[in-house]
């Protein structure tokens, strides 16, 4: 695996980091250190760079962050002319991955590839929901969200409530009429909800962090919610 995944951009040492997540699971960084006999600050700086590239993300547990490959989906980011390789490697990752029927997840992405990422998840659902929209992604990844808005489906349904005058702007481009935020409302902290899936992003100084929680339980909940404020809203 570490040579194909060169093969698509990696580092070595990225590789064998990537690899090593793949086989041993969520882990921490001074264990996986270990594991690799790479010098932990060096691991230290390999994690954050694959987390920024989307191709891992973490969880915090007792003030410890545990790094594991969240979407082998993320190496096509950027690699369409690497597609076949990135194919067989997610094939590998997949076969060692324990997959369960009920998922409950929670991960954090970071940058602009994980943005793309995520928001390439709602292409396909029936029905998306989401709330504080400002148009931030069509701004600081204008290329991709043309391409998701020429690929989205024109029978999926949208509630949207947006929070700024751009986000308003922004739903005309995917022919959809949002209700408005009053004014005294207004924050920078979207959320979208679809299928069993919530996503929050904070865009500080352009640059998106988003909490992913999958969860069918947590998504109907904000489900009922958006669907209260969308009531009592013009």
């Amino acid at each position: 695996m570490i040579e194909k995944l060169m093969q698509i951009g990696f580092t070595k040492n990225e590789a064998i980091v990537f690899e090593a997540l793949v086989n041993y699971g969520e882990i921490s960084a001074s264990e996986l250190s270990k594991k690799v006999s790479i010098d932990r600050s060096v691991t230290y700086n390999i994690l954050d760079n694959l987390v920024l590239k989307g191709h891992i993300s973490y969880i915090s547990k007792t003030s410890k962050k545990r790094f594991f490959v969240k979407n082998p989906d993320s190496l096509l980011i950027g690699l369409q002319q690497k597609l076949s390789i990135a194919a067989d490697v997610m094939k590998t990752i997949r076969e060692k991955q324990r997959i369960s029927t009920y998922i409950t997840d929670v991960s954090v992405h970071e940058g602009k590839d994980s943005l793309k990422m995520l928001d390439s998840e709602w292409l396909s659902a029936r029905k998306i929901y989401a709330l504080n929209v400002i148009g931030k992604a069509d701004k600081i990844i204008p290329y991709h969200m043309a391409q998701i808005r020429h690929k989205a489906h024109k029978k999926t349904q949208a509630k949207v409530i947006v929070s700024s005058a751009r986000g308003r702007e922004a739903m005309k481009l995917y022919g959809i009429k949002p209700k408005i935020m009053p004014k005294k409302y207004w924050n920078n902290v979207p959320i979208v909800i679809h299928e069993d899936i919530v996503l929050i992003t904070t865009f500080e100084q352009d640059k998106p962090v988003s909490v992913r929680i999958q969860n069918k339980n947590i998504a109907d909940a904000f489900r009922k919610d958006f669907e209260l404020l969308w009531g009592l809203m013009k």
